[in-house]
């Protein structure tokens, strides 16, 4: 019988190794893990993270409120007004515009004051939502990178603490704030009412 070349064994060599490599348990799909962040390792760090998030939902839903005092309209029909711009900039120049027109020069002054507060919170907000998040080469600090591919900083978890209690407190300081001027009108803040009250009432001949 013929000995088969060199050529050939090497070929059948080759072809055997790459059989054997795919047929490895750490290639086989079943066997695959999926990717993880390291920054799972850091719990607290991940908390704060979600929080922030979690927060800005809530000032945002502390501003829903403030709309329907103003307009003395139901939560969900106010609702349904401001989540209809999709930038959350954009819902805050809605609560402002619509104070400039219903309230009073010194109460529309102060939802203006709260906005602002929002806008400069919502800028921190979209960095953590939006940044790169990963850990230091030496896996000790939590590391941000501004996008796209930005000069990476460690991230303090006491900063990140700090931010939730902003949000938490400008929550409650809108919230106080719908809540009297409810009581200023001397109306339940989400009844229904006629919303050009504003016009004033009609004159008998």
């Amino acid at each position: 019988m013929a000995r088969p070349s060199g050529k050939t064994t090497r070929m059948r060599k080759r072809s055997r190794k790459t059989r054997e490599e795919y047929e490895a348990p750490s290639l086989l799909p079943e066997a695959r893990t999926v990717r993880r962040s390291p920054l799972a390792r850091f719990a607290d760090h991940v908390h704060a993270i979600g929080m922030v998030t979690v927060e800005m939902g809530n000032l945002e839903l502390m501003f829903v409120h403030l709309l329907g005092t103003m307009l003395h309209i139901p939560e969900a029909t106010a609702a349904a007004i401001l989540v209809t711009p999709r930038a959350t900039r954009s819902r805050l120049e809605v609560i402002t515009n619509v104070a400039a027109e219903v309230l009073s020069k010194e109460q529309s002054r102060s939802v203006d004051r709260l906005a602002k507060k929002a806008i400069a919170i919502l800028g921190k907000r979209n960095e953590i939502v939006h940044d790169f998040w990963g850990v230091s080469k030496d896996r000790t600090e939590v590391m941000r990178s501004p996008h796209p591919y930005g000069e990476p900083k460690p991230v303090k978890l006491t900063d990140l603490n700090q931010d939730i209690d902003r949000l938490r407190r400008l929550a409650d300081e809108v919230l106080d704030f719908s809540q009297r001027l409810a009581d200023e009108m001397q109306l339940s803040p989400h009844c229904k009412v006629d919303v050009t009250h504003k016009i004033g009432p009609e004159t008998s001949d």
